[in-house]
């Protein structure tokens, strides 16, 4: 028996050899895993500062509000400033219907105006210096073919034997236009003309007033007696009324009496 014992304790004693030399070195690195561990302080995460604390969502607004306040500023000057410059337009703003309706009162007060002075210059006496020497009707024809014709090629009224004589607005509207002579108003490329003659036959001859206007219309001249009362409108000639070409009749139109100015 002693001799087994002797025997298998040599074997243990083998094994504890040859297992120490394995077992030290991860026992070492444990230790010092754990030493290392242990060598590690925890920082503890920082808390709020003294003046956080008394910081609340109303001064963060009012901070906002701070940074907002040079625009806000500036945006009310600028409606400041808008609003005086509307204030001072106001004046002479106005609506669409306001322009339509001054410019059809505007044609209106034309067309009284045309009615108004025609009727008066029909209603004058006939003023013949020299009832005798008075053309007939059918030669108020030829003196509006002879104009037309220097007109187009010249520009130009006629000149020679016919006599065409530019007076002023208040002796053409009183039928001051003498005898064997043509009278007339020019603005641009409008004339109104205005001559004496007679109808009827050489023994019992009538004075009569005759009243015409000419126009360049796309470069064209044409022509059209004035159709009214107490004036005369001679056969094969166009004739128009007043009204129908008042606006191109402005420039001569004496202005409306102060009765009829609307105010």
């Amino acid at each position: 028996m002693n001799e087994t014992l002797r025997r298998e304790a040599p074997a243990t004693s083998h094994a504890d050899s040859v297992s120490s030399p394995v077992s030290a070195p991860a026992a070492a690195i444990q230790a010092a895993a754990r030493a290392a561990l242990k060598s590690v302080e925890v920082i503890p995460k920082p808390g709020p500062l003294t003046w956080e604390l008394l910081v609340t969502d109303g001064h963060v607004r009012a901070a906002r509000l701070r940074r907002l306040q040079p625009g806000i500023i500036a945006f009310a000057i600028l409606l400041l400033v808008g609003g005086a410059i509307v204030i001072g337009l106001a004046p002479n703003i106005q609506p669409a219907t306001s322009v339509a309706s001054r410019i059809q009162q505007k044609l209106a007060d034309i067309h009284r105006r045309a009615e108004l002075a025609f009727t008066a210059l029909g209603q004058l006496p006939l003023r013949v210096e020299r009832p005798d020497r008075l053309p007939p009707d059918r030669e108020i024809r030829e003196v509006v073919d002879a104009m037309l014709a220097s007109l187009a090629s010249s520009g130009d009224l006629p000149q020679g034997n016919l006599t065409f004589e530019q007076i002023d607005e208040d002796a053409f509207w009183a039928g001051n236009w003498g005898t064997e002579r043509v009278s007339y108003l020019e603005s641009g490329d409008t004339y109104l003309l205005g001559a004496y003659a007679h109808v009827g036959p050489s023994g019992s001859t009538q004075p009569v007033r005759w009243v015409g206007a000419v126009k360049k219309i796309d470069g064209k001249w044409q022509y059209a007696s004035i159709g009214w009362g107490g004036l005369y409108m001679p056969p094969g000639l166009a004739s128009v009324p007043p009204q129908s070409i008042a606006v191109s009749l402005d420039p001569f139109l004496p202005p409306l009496p102060p009765e009829t100015t609307k105010k």
